[in-house]
């Protein structure tokens, strides 16, 4: 299977897109709210940083990152970063975004991909999200991430 879940067919799916439910905190003690649709901080203003594993076909090269969000404070931060992981416990990023708007839902892509064919024999991947609010929880949240590859 691609990732977690059930498929209508047993392929990956085209492009790949991993919502919140699919992610986990970095830390125990972190007070977070997940729904189907969006994962947020729950009454903490501080940092917290949720991972998710990425599955793609041995020798698929992504093409596109795409974070959507939604975010209403320049002083909030909302960043995502794809990684390869090796097995020595290094984490190499391939791609990072970090959202640039503050009127609300929105989102950010890049093509801008680092060693980007996916080599599954030697790497691991997996996404980091990081949320960090502003003045209220309500300043910052994720919606999903969107991976096309070929």
């Amino acid at each position: 299977m691609p990732h977690v879940g059930n498929f209508p067919k047993p392929e990956y799916p085209r492009p790949l897109s991993i919502g919140p439910p699919a992610f986990v905190p970095s830390e125990d003690t972190y007070d977070w709210d997940l729904s189907s649709s969006v994962l947020n901080n729950r009454s903490s203003l501080a940092l917290q940083k949720f991972y998710a594993p990425v599955f793609l076909p041995h020798g698929a090269t992504v093409t596109k990152l795409k974070l959507n969000g939604y975010r209403t404070s320049t002083g909030s931060a909302l960043k995502l970063t794809l990684g390869k992981n090796a097995p020595e416990g290094e984490t190499l990023t391939m791609a990072s975004l970090l959202a640039d708007w503050s009127d609300g839902h929105g989102s950010i892509e890049t093509t801008t991909i680092g060693d980007a064919k996916i080599d599954n024999e030697a790497y691991s991947y997996s996404l980091e999200i990081r949320l960090d609010p502003d003045a209220s929880i309500l300043d910052v949240a994720f919606g999903r991430v969107v991976i096309d590859w070929n």
